[in-house]
């Protein structure tokens, strides 16, 4: 898939934050929705902290609890956008 020193993380990591929607589906975000930049902003913050996580050195990967944190931030700025559903 991927030529050359091309490989999957380069791709996320060039995509971001410009072209973001190249590397995932467009779909999952709804583009009609009016909550469209605020989703991608978040899947945004979560592929650079994927990227973060994946460090080739152990040493240079971000700590788990910090992760957690910059998790709970990027879900308060997601929770606004979500539907709830009652059954």
């Amino acid at each position: 898939m991927f030529a050359g020193d091309k490989n999957l993380k380069r791709w996320v990591k060039e995509s971001l934050p410009d072209t973001m929607t190249e590397v995932m589906d467009a779909n999952l975000l709804g583009q009609e929705s009016e909550h469209y930049s605020a989703k991608l902003e978040c899947v945004s913050s979560i592929m650079v902290l994927a990227l973060e996580c994946s460090a080739e050195s152990p040493d240079q990967r971000i700590n788990m609890n910090d992760v957690l944190e910059k998790l709970k931030k990027i879900r308060v700025k997601l929770e606004p956008t979500m539907t709830s559903y009652t059954i």
